[in-house]
């Protein structure tokens, strides 16, 4: 053990181990002295990414690859050893203060600038367009076609498809937004209906390769999907499927261990038994406990403090039994239900006390 705490020995860990799982194992059994080192032209990986991930981005045997032969760096990522360095951070210096002015003055301005910036902020926030409600005026909106009829993607792509991917982004705005060409016109469209439907966009071939390549377990596990994907659904995303989009966004938004859940689910129709079962990876969870009687500001402060969190939010109601699918359910439905009310003010609209009655339903 005294061997390996200073670095002459090696431990196995699991190939798709995040960093930050590796830091707080050396964490716990001490590794964390800090000693003298050369760090120039070091890259600090993100404490998110998983070993094959940062191997891929950062090591010197796959960034001297140009990256035009696939299999040579698929085959490099696992014959070549790559050595990976741990260092305490170090503590960023504090901001300096300005020696030629007094620190009274200082220090009484920058007591009151967060309570200025705040009430500026909601003074903003909260501030009507005069002009379209003292004066009638009607802003200014650009056309939904202008977006469309440009002779560049939205994203930079090095392929002789470019100009096709141009000349399709220029047919799907004429066919979807065809409408807004006759704004000016004395009798405006009476319909805003695309003129062919969706499905005539779709591009069977790459919907294929798309399904193909997230379906590759090693592709998915590791996050390292291929750059086409991503640049293709943000350049012409009308040429895949709703159903290729929705699995491209469960493969890269949310993480690696639900991504793998949902590509085992969808392999084995949501049943994750056996081996499969195995691969599976088990989410973190938080739970919280909500009061029914002060809802909505118990959600405001969950969400501000959870928001950003990738663990699954599992709600429960204090003094109620139960925890888990169901109570998370009714928690986002009264939630919604609560921010409709009309006495909240979020709402444009006349101010009716009694209960909207409609035969035809909402």
């Amino acid at each position: 053990m005294k061997e390996w705490r200073h670095g002459h020995g090696s431990i196995k860990v699991d190939p798709f181990t995040s960093i930050s799982a590796i830091e707080r194992y050396l964490l716990d059994r001490g590794v964390g002295y800090v000693r003298g080192e050369d760090s120039s032209g070091d890259e600090d990986a993100s404490d998110d990414d998983e070993m094959p991930s940062a191997i891929r981005q950062y090591s010197p045997a796959m960034m001297s690859s140009d990256g035009s032969d696939q299999l040579a760096m698929a085959t490099g990522l696992w014959v070549n050893t790559h050595t990976l360095y741990y260092r305490a951070a170090s503590n960023s210096p504090p901001p300096e203060s300005n020696n030629d002015s007094p620190s009274t003055p200082t220090t009484a301005s920058s007591s009151k600038s967060p309570g200025n910036s705040k009430a500026e902020r909601k003074e903003r926030k909260y501030k009507i367009d005069e002009k379209l409600w003292l004066d009638g005026e009607v802003p200014t909106y650009d056309s939904p076609l202008d977006p469309y009829l440009t002779s560049q993607l939205p994203v930079e792509i090095d392929d002789p498809s470019v100009c096709s991917l141009v000349l399709l982004r220029c047919l799907y705005g004429l066919n979807r937004f065809w409408w807004s060409l006759f704004d000016d016109e004395d009798v405006p469209p009476t319909s805003h209906a695309p003129l062919l439907p969706h499905t005539s966009f779709h591009s069977a071939k790459l919907n294929a390769k798309m399904s193909r390549q997230l379906s590759d377990f090693l592709s998915v596990a590791t996050q390292q999907l291929p750059k086409w994907t991503t640049d293709l659904v943000r350049a012409a995303p009308f040429i895949f499927t709703f159903t290729s989009r929705r699995n491209l966004l469960y493969c890269t938004a949310f993480g690696r261990d639900r991504a793998l859940m949902h590509l085992v689910n969808q392999t084995d129709g949501g049943h994750a038994d056996g081996e499969s079962g195995r691969l599976t990876p088990r989410l973190e969870r938080r739970k919280v406990s909500i009061k029914r009687d002060d809802l909505l500001r118990q959600a405001e402060q969950t969400m501000n403090h959870l928001g950003g969190s990738r663990a699954m939010l599992e709600v429960g109601f204090e003094g109620e039994a139960g925890t888990g699918f169901g109570p998370t359910l009714e928690f986002y439905s009264t939630v919604s239900r609560e921010i409709q009310k009309a006495s909240l003010k979020l709402w444009h609209g006349k101010s009716i006390s009694a209960n909207v009655e409609n035969s035809d339903g909402f």
